[in-house]
Protein backbone atom coordinates (compact mmCIF):
# COMPACT_ATOMS: atom_id res chain seq x y z
CA UNK A 1 0.00 0.00 0.00
CA UNK A 2 1.17 3.60 -1.25
CA UNK A 3 1.17 6.16 1.76
CA UNK A 4 2.86 9.70 0.38
CA UNK A 5 4.51 11.23 2.75
CA UNK A 6 5.98 14.18 0.45
CA UNK A 7 5.61 16.10 -2.69
CA UNK A 8 7.40 18.09 -5.17
CA UNK A 9 6.54 20.64 -8.23
CA UNK A 10 9.47 20.76 -10.50
CA UNK A 11 10.02 24.51 -10.63
CA UNK A 12 9.13 26.32 -14.27
CA UNK A 13 6.90 23.33 -15.42
CA UNK A 14 3.66 21.16 -14.68
CA UNK A 15 5.45 18.18 -13.32
CA UNK A 16 4.71 17.08 -10.31
CA UNK A 17 6.44 13.96 -8.12
CA UNK A 18 4.54 12.28 -5.12
CA UNK A 19 6.98 10.01 -3.19
CA UNK A 20 7.26 7.52 0.07
CA UNK A 21 7.53 3.74 -0.78
CA UNK A 22 6.83 4.48 -4.16
CA UNK A 23 7.68 7.48 -6.64
CA UNK A 24 5.28 8.63 -8.78
CA UNK A 25 5.24 11.69 -11.21
CA UNK A 26 2.52 13.76 -13.34
CA UNK A 27 3.28 15.43 -16.16
CA UNK A 28 0.08 17.44 -16.49
CA UNK A 29 -0.02 19.01 -13.11
CA UNK A 30 -1.50 16.27 -11.13
CA UNK A 31 -4.27 15.11 -13.75
CA UNK A 32 -2.91 12.03 -13.97
CA UNK A 33 -0.05 9.76 -12.70
CA UNK A 34 2.87 6.94 -13.73
CA UNK A 35 4.43 5.45 -11.13
CA UNK A 36 8.36 5.46 -11.67
CA UNK A 37 10.02 3.97 -8.69
CA UNK A 38 8.81 1.27 -6.02
CA UNK A 39 10.67 0.74 -2.79
CA UNK A 40 10.90 -2.34 -1.17
CA UNK A 41 11.22 -1.82 2.86
CA UNK A 42 12.55 1.69 2.11
CA UNK A 43 11.07 4.98 1.11
CA UNK A 44 11.77 8.42 -0.34
CA UNK A 45 12.70 11.31 2.37
CA UNK A 46 13.79 14.07 -0.17
CA UNK A 47 14.32 15.16 -3.25
CA UNK A 48 17.33 17.26 -4.75
CA UNK A 49 16.95 19.23 -8.17
CA UNK A 50 20.03 20.61 -10.20
CA UNK A 51 18.23 22.91 -12.08
CA UNK A 52 21.28 23.44 -14.73
CA UNK A 53 21.68 20.37 -15.74
CA UNK A 54 18.00 19.14 -15.17
CA UNK A 55 18.57 15.95 -12.56
CA UNK A 56 15.88 15.12 -10.25
CA UNK A 57 17.57 12.94 -6.95
CA UNK A 58 15.75 10.92 -4.40
CA UNK A 59 17.06 10.40 -1.18
CA UNK A 60 15.59 7.37 1.23
CA UNK A 61 15.42 6.50 4.73
CA UNK A 62 18.17 4.29 4.21
CA UNK A 63 20.33 6.56 2.63
CA UNK A 64 20.08 4.86 -1.57
CA UNK A 65 19.78 8.05 -4.14
CA UNK A 66 18.14 7.37 -6.97
CA UNK A 67 18.64 10.31 -10.15
CA UNK A 68 16.28 10.81 -13.01
CA UNK A 69 15.47 13.81 -15.23
CA UNK A 70 12.32 15.53 -15.23
CA UNK A 71 9.79 13.88 -17.57
CA UNK A 72 11.45 10.29 -17.54
CA UNK A 73 10.13 6.96 -17.09
CA UNK A 74 13.42 5.32 -15.79
CA UNK A 75 15.95 5.68 -12.96
CA UNK A 76 19.36 5.10 -12.23
CA UNK A 77 20.41 4.12 -8.46
CA UNK A 78 23.59 5.84 -7.67
CA UNK A 79 26.24 3.62 -5.71
CA UNK A 80 26.89 6.67 -3.45
CA UNK A 81 27.85 5.86 0.07
CA UNK A 82 25.80 8.57 2.90
CA UNK A 83 27.53 7.73 5.53
CA UNK A 84 26.86 9.45 9.57
CA UNK A 85 26.06 12.75 8.73
CA UNK A 86 26.10 13.75 5.23
CA UNK A 87 24.22 15.15 2.38
CA UNK A 88 23.73 15.83 -1.06
CA UNK A 89 23.06 19.25 -2.74
CA UNK A 90 23.33 20.73 -5.87
CA UNK A 91 25.77 23.29 -6.70
CA UNK A 92 25.22 27.14 -8.79
CA UNK A 93 26.58 24.89 -11.66
CA UNK A 94 24.66 21.93 -11.44
CA UNK A 95 27.45 19.43 -9.60
CA UNK A 96 25.84 17.11 -7.31
CA UNK A 97 28.17 16.94 -4.12
CA UNK A 98 28.34 15.25 -0.89
CA UNK A 99 28.97 17.29 2.01
CA UNK A 100 30.12 15.48 5.21
CA UNK A 101 31.44 15.78 8.67
CA UNK A 102 34.82 16.09 9.04
CA UNK A 103 36.66 16.47 12.16
CA UNK A 104 40.13 16.80 10.38
CA UNK A 105 39.21 19.90 8.40
CA UNK A 106 39.54 23.23 8.99
CA UNK A 107 35.99 23.79 8.17
CA UNK A 108 34.65 21.04 9.99
CA UNK A 109 33.40 19.23 6.75
CA UNK A 110 34.63 18.13 3.57
CA UNK A 111 33.16 17.90 0.09
CA UNK A 112 33.02 15.22 -2.76
CA UNK A 113 31.71 15.59 -6.38
CA UNK A 114 29.60 12.89 -6.88
CA UNK A 115 30.35 11.45 -10.93
CA UNK A 116 27.21 11.15 -11.55
CA UNK A 117 27.66 10.14 -15.13
CA UNK A 118 29.80 7.50 -14.12
CA UNK A 119 27.40 6.04 -11.85
CA UNK A 120 24.44 5.99 -14.28
CA UNK A 121 27.04 4.30 -16.66
CA UNK A 122 27.69 1.34 -13.60
CA UNK A 123 23.74 1.26 -13.16
CA UNK A 124 23.28 0.09 -16.86
CA UNK A 125 25.92 -1.96 -16.91
CA UNK A 126 24.84 -4.10 -13.12
CA UNK A 127 21.26 -3.81 -15.01
CA UNK A 128 22.12 -5.96 -18.34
Amino acid sequence: MFIPVGMYMYSSTYLLYVYGSQVWHSKDGGNSFNMLLKLKNDYVKNIITCPQNHAVIFLTVLKNVYYTRPGLTRYAKLAVQLEGLSTLICDHLGTLMKISLNKTSLTGLSATIVPTDYLIRLHQKRKR
